[in-house]
């Protein structure tokens, strides 16, 4: 049995990693800079890398379910302006003549 005292780091993963020539010197510089271990540094900047990454992925998201309301809109305005054309032509032509004003030329 060994003597050597045990320290909370050693139960800690350990992981060898290999740094691109002056990335070590960069890393020490930003560490140092902002009070930091070495350790601490990269350990800070992965965190800060999956927070962003979660962040942009919820942001994904909504601009997705955005996007998808916005075609269940479009659909539903569609369906109002054929149904409107069948029941009154005169009331399609002004419906058209407002949305031609307000967003500009029919995309079709």
């Amino acid at each position: 049995m060994s003597d050597k005292q045990q320290y909370p780091s050693d139960k800690q993963d350990k992981f060898m990693l290999r740094l691109p020539e002056g990335m070590r010197a960069r890393i020490k510089e930003l560490a140092d800079a902002n009070g930091r271990s070495m350790n601490a540094e990269i350990v800070h900047r992965l965190e800060e890398s999956f927070s962003k990454a979660a962040v942009s992925i919820e942001e994904l998201e909504a601009s997705t379910r955005a996007h998808k309301k916005g075609q269940q809109i479009l659909q539903s305005i569609g369906e109002f302006m054929e149904a409107l054309s069948e029941t009154s032509p005169e009331a399609m032509e002004k419906a058209r003549e407002h949305l031609k004003e307000k967003y500009g030329e029919n995309r079709d």
